[in-house]
C-alpha cells in the first residue's frame, strides 16, 4: 500500500473492509516554504492550501489513516477545490468523480513516532507510524503534496 500509485482510499477500503469517510481536522490558506515548495514547483512563501484530513471507518470509526497536503487551488478547477473544503470523500475519489486526468509521482516513504498523532490514535500513541510522500500532477503541473501516515500495525491485522 505504501508504494501504490492508484487511489489510495479505495485500497485502503479493500484492505480494512469498510468504506472510508474523511473527517477534515483542518483547511487554511498559508505559504508553503523549504522542500515542500521545491517539490510543488512553487516560489516560496506562495500561498496555497493545508489541508489536514483523517481516514476512518465508516462503521467503525476507527482511525487508519492522518493526511496532510498543499493544494494549489489556483491550479485545480474551482468546484474540485471547493470540494477539497468540505466533501468526506478522499482526494482521490473526487478526482475519480470529476473525471480529471492526473498523475501520482512517489517522493519517498519513511518511519515516524506515533506520539505526534496521539490525539487521533491513543492507542498507537507509542508505535511507529508509515509514511508515504506523493505528488499529484494535473495538467502537467504539480497541484499537490499529498503525506499519509498509518500506523504500522494496521498491516499486522
Amino acid at each position: 500500500m505504501l508504494a501504490c500509485d492508484g487511489t489510495f482510499t479505495f485500497q485502503l477500503e479493500a484492505f480494512v473492509r469498510e468504506l472510508i469517510t474523511v473527517d477534515i481536522l483542518s483547511y487554511a490558506r498559508g505559504p508553503i516554504m523549504g522542500v515542500a515548495a521545491e517539490i510543488m514547483q512553487s516560489e516560496p512563501n506562495e500561498n496555497v492550501w493545508e489541508r489536514k484530513v483523517l481516514l476512518r471507518g465508516e462503521q467503525t470509526g476507527e482511525a487508519y489513516v492522518f493526511a496532510h497536503s498543499y493544494v494549489d487551488a489556483a491550479r485545480l478547477p474551482a468546484s474540485l477545490a471547493e470540494d477539497l473544503k468540505e466533501s468526506p470523500a478522499g482526494i482521490g475519489r473526487l478526482f475519480v468523480d470529476y473525471r480529471l486526468s492526473i498523475y501520482r509521482d512517489l517522493v519517498g516513504y519513511f518511519f515516524e513516532d506515533g506520539a505526534a498523532y496521539a490525539p487521533w490514535f491513543p492507542e498507537r500513541k507509542n508505535l511507529n507510524f508509515l509514511a508515504r510522500v506523493y505528488r499529484v500532477f494535473f495538467k502537467e503541473r504539480p497541484v499537490m503534496i499529498i503525506t499519509e501516515k498509518m500506523p504500522r500495525d494496521l498491516f499486522s491485522k
